[in-house]
């Protein structure tokens, strides 16, 4: 409601492991079926070579469409994103 209610995009953020296709997915198809925009998708828990999760990051940006904004590994204390790229996130708040 408060995304709809301020015309918001939205960033989701799924683990990378096991489950995530469908969660992934269907939370994204969800949000296209209600004109709830996404801007792309963060993965927490990552572990850089594991083929699963690799492979679950490949089978939702091609289900979805949408980018990968950043991978994130366990205990990491920043995103490995440029300040300008992430910057592009925050165009949009609008106060009614």
């Amino acid at each position: 409601d408060v995304i709809r209610e301020f015309e918001l995009s939205s960033i989701l953020v799924a683990d990378a492991g096991l489950g995530t296709i469908n969660s992934v997915v269907l939370t994204a198809e969800y949000m296209k079926a209600h004109s709830l925009p996404i801007k792309g998708i963060i993965f927490n828990h990552y572990h850089p070579g594991n083929i699963m999760e690799e492979d679950n990051i490949a089978m939702c940006q091609h289900m979805t469409g949408l980018p990968v904004i950043a991978k994130v590994e366990d205990n990491a204390k920043d995103l490995d994103i440029d300040a300008d790229v992430l910057a592009e996130f925050y165009d949009e708040v609008k106060i009614k």
